[in-house]
């Protein structure tokens, strides 16, 4: 007789679960690299995205957004950077993982080295010792990582609650919540409590943003095209080149804010 509550134990079924979506994103990503990689131009999902899109864009509007914003302003500016260098810094194993998969030892020893300094004399991380040394942060991910070995992106896909992402970069997600998220290590109720607070930061961060948002005349359009753009800069290894690019691009985004 087979004994049920053996064989379907929640880490039996978390391991059930596990396989099943990988090997669901796995079966799209090939069924979308029979077709070669999709540009920005072409949206096979359109559908499907803006209904998600309007779906993520309320939750924001209802939920997200309202307590962000109680979060930006009831913390001094020093505590939200503070957060902000701790959730980083948790982060950064995950991308000395990718550096190393992606054949970049010099980035990984980096990024190691950054790790010890900002985990020791940055206390924990909240404090971006490294960067203040002259060791800047970068950012590697598994969606990166599949791109670098040559994996089509397939077209662009707007996950529930996540947002922008693409077929490849949605099993990049995956691999990333399974795997590698840092909070996992955590027990609860630490784990949800340091859940909503990176979100919290996150969406904290983005409140400028705002405004340069509802100027445009399809939000969805622009979300689309600046996130592609800005994926194949960071896979690409040029979202790392801040000087004349970088301001250039800030200085656009100044001068939309204060046409609001």
């Amino acid at each position: 007789m087979i004994n049920w509550n053996q064989q379907c134990s929640p880490p039996r079924l978390l391991l059930l679960f596990r396989a099943f979506l990988l090997s669901l994103l796995t079966l799209g990503l090939v069924g979308c690299a029979s077709n070669g990689t999709q540009n920005s131009s072409e949206d096979p999902l359109e559908s499907y995205n803006r209904f998600m899109h309007d779906f993520n864009m309320a939750g924001d509007r209802i939920l997200i957004k309202p307590l962000a914003q109680v979060y930006d302003q009831a913390l001094p500016g020093p505590a939200k950077a503070g957060i902000r260098n701790f959730h980083n810094n948790l982060r950064e194993p995950a991308t000395i993982a990718n550096d190393l998969l992606q054949g970049k030892p010099g980035m990984a020893a980096e990024g190691t080295l950054r790790f010890l300094i900002n985990t020791t004399f940055g206390i924990l991380g909240f404090i971006d010792t490294a960067s203040y040394l002259g060791l800047p942060r970068h950012v590697e991910d598994f969606g990166q990582t599949l791109a670098v070995w040559g994996i089509p992106s397939g077209p662009y896909f707007v996950l529930p609650f996540l947002g922008s992402s693409t077929i490849r970069d949605s099993l990049g997600v995956a691999v990333r919540s399974i795997y590698t998220d840092p909070l996992s290590e955590f027990e609860s109720p630490e784990k949800e409590y340091l859940s909503v607070l990176r979100l919290l930061s996150i969406r904290a961060e983005l409140l400028p943003a705002d405004k340069v948002l509802e100027a445009q005349p399809d939000q969805y359009l622009f979300i689309r095209e600046a996130w592609l753009q800005r994926r194949d800069r960071m896979i690409h290894d040029s979202e790392n080149e801040p000087d004349e690019s970088r301001k250039a691009e800030e200085a656009l985004i100044d001068d939309l804010l204060e046409e609001e």
